[in-house]
């Protein structure tokens, strides 16, 4: 079951809130306008999300080059495998991305653990925010 957005129901300055089905004292926004504002608004969000989880992600993995764990060529292999999933998250297209990590392939550094990571991560993420 999806989100939807509700609204508090009085007449001066009522809340909104995004949830699974209507909080006591709110009613659902049907405005296709109003909608399409709050939509706009929960994918810069989503955007600003995915841009910090990959850009953390990212140092990490700098840091790793930096000790030795890993090569710049493996990194470099590894910023190929995940052009794609890069591109949703830093976008906010965090159900696409989903789908992504879970059928990308395991290949060099990107063994079982870093995808479960990332997987779980990521559908905690839908979870929360969808």
């Amino acid at each position: 079951m999806a989100r939807k957005f509700y609204k508090e129901n009085i007449e001066k300055h009522p809340a909104i809130a995004f949830e699974l089905s209507a909080p006591e004292g709110f009613v659902e926004i049907t405005d296709t306008d109003t909608l399409q504002q709050l939509h706009n608004e929960k994918y810069l969000e989503r955007e600003s999300d995915g841009h910090d989880y990959f850009s953390n992600f990212r140092t990490k993995i700098y840091i790793k080059i930096l000790d030795g764990t890993y090569t710049e060529q493996e990194v470099f292999d590894l910023e190929t495998l995940f052009s794609d999933l890069e591109s949703k998250l830093i976008n906010g297209n965090w159900m696409t991305a989903k789908a992504i990590v879970y059928n990308l392939p395991l290949q060099g550094i990107f063994d079982q653990e870093m995808k479960d990571d990332i997987y779980n991560y990521v559908t905690d993420y839908v979870d929360r925010n969808y």
